[in-house]
This record gives structure tokens, C-alpha cells and sequence, in this order.
């Protein structure tokens, strides 16, 4: 009989074979929620990257909120939460820290890291304004960068002696920026480019700088 069980469970279903337990996943949601209100906050969040053993500075901690779709900085909805870890097929502490070390690879694609690269922004500016605040931008450029924009550091150099926010549009063509521009910056062309102030400003900066370093 146990045999004849066993056969007949090749044949369920996918969806029934790998069912999502959703009440485990709202379990999840309670042991971290926030004492008072339906959602997870800051204290929340910091013991939920506790229990899947990543650094709050780490670019797994944006991305999993990207996955999640998370709107609001250091704050998960129930829905968010539920929904993200259902379409993780994460519905264990377990099963969620073993999905931890595939996210980076989730914008290895230039098209998925542009999605990503966008929603930062959204995520990470104040609902209210339009730009990013450069305090933010300060932390967010070396996160997502790392590895992607040869001239990172120059750029944070640059950025340390601005006070103005980062614009949506300067912000965009930033990624343009990184993927296009080579090492002595000679394929920038101010005059018939059509670049942001911030980037031309940002290239007269960096180009003495590199030409010294090359002498």
C-alpha cells in the first residue's frame, strides 16, 4: 500500500507536490512584527537579516526588499512579506536563509539589475521628494556599484564635494554612464552627448586625476 501511495505522488499535481504552507509563512510575519501595528518595522527588519545572517550593509538586504516589493525604507507590509517569501517559495526560516546567497546572482542580468537599479532609487529616496538626498546617495552608490563602475571611487570623491541631491534623470543615466564609459574617460563627448551638468562637471573633475595617475 505505502508503495502504491509513494507511485501515485509522482503524478500529483506540481502545485499540490509543492505546496506553500501559508500559514507557516504568516507565523513567520508575527515573530517579527511590530508589537502594535500589522507590519514590520526597523527592529523587525534587524531581526529578520539576524536570522538569515546578513549584514544590513550588504546588497542581499536591497535586493531582498526589491523582491519583495517592498515601497517603504526599513518597513515590510503583512502583504509584502507574505507575498514575496510565497513567490520565493520560501515558507521556513530554513528554506528563506538558503534563497539568501542566490539573490545576488537574481541581477546578474543587465535588464534585471536595471529594474533593480531603478527601484533603489524609488526605495530609497523620501516619498515626498523627487531626488535622492546626497547623505543617501553616499551609502547607496558604493552598495550597488561594487564591482560595476570602474571609476566608483573617483565618483564617491566627486560626490563629497556636492551638497545637492541626486536627480531621477542624473540618477538614470549614471547606469548608462558606468556601463559605457572607458578607463581614461576619452569616449565622453560633452558637446554632443546628451549627459546631465552633474556628469560633465564629474568627468572635467576625474580627467586630471586619471591623466596624473597614468603619468
Amino acid at each position: 500500500m505505502r508503495r502504491g501511495l509513494t507511485r501515485l505522488s509522482r503524478f500529483q499535481p506540481a502545485h499540490r507536490r509543492d505546496s506553500i504552507d501559508y500559514a507557516a509563512i504568516h507565523d513567520m510575519f508575527n515573530v517579527i512584527r511590530d508589537a502594535h501595528v500589522e507590519k514590520i518595522g526597523p527592529e523587525g527588519i534587524q531581526a529578520l537579516f539576524d536570522r538569515l545572517e546578513i549584514d544590513t550593509l550588504d546588497i542581499a538586504t536591497l535586493i531582498f526588499a526589491w523582491k519583495l516589493r517592498a515601497k517603504v525604507p526599513f518597513e515590510f507590509s503583512k502583504k509584502e512579506f507574505v507575498d514575496g517569501c510565497v513567490n520565493l517559495r520560501a515558507d521556513s526560516w530554513d528554506k528563506l536563509k538558503k534563497i539568501i546567497p542566490a539573490l545576488k546572482s537574481a541581477i546578474s542580468d543587465p535588464n534585471d539589475f536595471r529594474s533593480f537599479y531603478m527601484y533603489a532609487f524609488e526605495y530609497s529616496k523620501p516619498p515626498e521628494q523627487r531626488s535622492l538626498p546626497i547623505e543617501t546617495a553616499h551609502q547607496l552608490f558604493p552598495l550597488i556599484f561594487e564591482g560595476r563602475f570602474i571609476h566608483l571611487d573617483l565618483w564617491m570623491s566627486f560626490l563629497s564635494t556636492r551638497r545637492l541631491p541626486i536627480s531621477k534623470d542624473t540618477y538614470t543615466l549614471l547606469l548608462d554612464f558606468a556601463n559605457t564609459i572607458n578607463e581614461d574617460m576619452s569616449n565622453y563627448d560633452e558637446q554632443n552627448g546628451a549627459w546631465p551638468v552633474l556628469l560633465d562637471e564629474f568627468v572635467d573633475f576625474a580627467r586630471p586625476k586619471l591623466k596624473k595617475t597614468a603619468q
